[in-house]
């Protein structure tokens, strides 16, 4: 085997423990708990709930939608979106990572059935950031659509 096969597998190994402990220094309870925070206020309509989610100057990428910043504009993304009702939201967390201090970044999948129409699945990444150590979402990014 040549030198640099054994230099990608050592930083295959590499890398695949340094995720590993990123994911062991991650408060996971907190962002769980975080996301069903978010999906019962999504589920109650609760668009002011849903702004104080986020960070002072948090940034939301919607699917199909233009860039929202800040959490008086989120909030207002938010009410539009929850006026017709929700009936069920589920997020599923893939990969939680640290990136030390007070970030963490998530990638999921989620799906939504509004009250009048077919659910709705997609992907997710959100940047949070612990303010005040409470977790809120810093960046959050989401598509529809359910391919790989």
């Amino acid at each position: 085997m040549s030198n640099k096969s054994w230099l990608a597998i050592a930083l295959i190994s590499f890398s695949f423990q340094l995720t590993a402990n990123a994911e062991d220094d991650v408060d996971r309870k907190a962002i769980d708990n975080a996301n069903a925070k978010l999906i019962a206020l999504q589920k109650d309509g609760d668009a002011e709930g849903m702004g104080e989610m986020y960070t002072d100057d948090a940034i939301l990428l919607p699917s199909g939608g233009s860039r929202t910043e800040g959490r008086a504009a989120i909030e207002a993304f938010w009410a539009k979106i929850l006026s017709s009702g929700v009936e069920d939201v589920q997020l599923r967390t893939e990969n939680l990572e640290s990136l030390g201090g007070d970030l963490v970044y998530e990638i999921g999948s989620y799906t939504t059935t509004p009250a009048d129409g077919a659910p709705i699945a997609g992907h997710y990444v959100v940047l949070w950031k612990r303010v005040d150590g409470e977790w809120k979402l810093h960046v959050d990014i989401f598509n529809e659509g359910t391919g790989n």
